[in-house]
């Protein structure tokens, strides 16, 4: 008889890095952004409008009540203002007048997007994990990805954000 082995992938549920792994795709987008133009510009930046919206609305959610029991308000109204900065960059964006006065635009989103995402990740992230047990990590993953897929659910919240791509960029 032959003996199998069997390898099994081990994958934690962690709310934090399910949260880094968007971090990263937008980074990605931010490259391709800056590199790309016309046509091809719009749709990167509609579909990082769209993550954008998504990732906000997910933390602002189940992230941020946890940022408020554990670590206290003043992180939350710091991530609250950068989503408010956001979304007028956003709506800056759809409204460039020009390729010059877009592209600034477009700068000052990815700079204040990776400011975000640095306090994120060396600081919000580092005290939650301090804080939290892989349970609690483990019930922020299961959130998050359920109403992640509810999001991107036909006839959900998708119309909204459907509609903010339409009004996106005139790139």
């Amino acid at each position: 008889m032959h003996d199998q082995i069997s390898t099994t992938t081990f994958f934690i549920k962690d709310g934090l890095s399910y949260l880094q792994l968007d971090h990263d795709r937008f980074e990605m987008m931010f490259h391709a952004l800056q590199n790309a133009h016309g046509a091809e510009k719009k749709e990167i930046l509609i579909q990082l409008s769209k993550q954008l919206l998504e990732h906000m609305a997910l933390e602002n959610e189940h992230l941020d009540p946890l940022i408020e029991g554990q670590l206290g308000h003043e992180w939350v109204k710091k991530c609250q203002q950068d989503d408010d900065n956001t979304k007028l960059l956003l709506d800056t964006i759809k409204n460039s007048a020009n390729n010059e006065e877009l592209n600034t635009n477009i700068e000052k989103l990815i700079s204040l997007q990776r400011e975000h995402m640095k306090n994120e990740e060396l600081e919000i992230f580092v005290d939650l994990r301090a804080k939290l047990n892989q349970d609690q990590l483990e019930v922020l993953y299961n959130s998050l990805e359920t109403a992640k897929k509810q999001l991107e659910a036909p006839g959900n919240a998708r119309h909204a954000l459907e509609a903010m791509r339409n009004r996106v960029v005139h790139a």
